[in-house]
């Protein structure tokens, strides 16, 4: 359950951190 815990927060910052790099691509 820890290991699927680490695995949704992790896809999470990753979906974060594109989405942040996207928008700062666009600029």
């Amino acid at each position: 359950v820890a290991a699927e815990s680490s695995t949704g927060t992790w896809t999470t910052v990753w979906t974060d951190g594109l989405t942040s790099l996207d928008r700062y691509k666009g600029r």
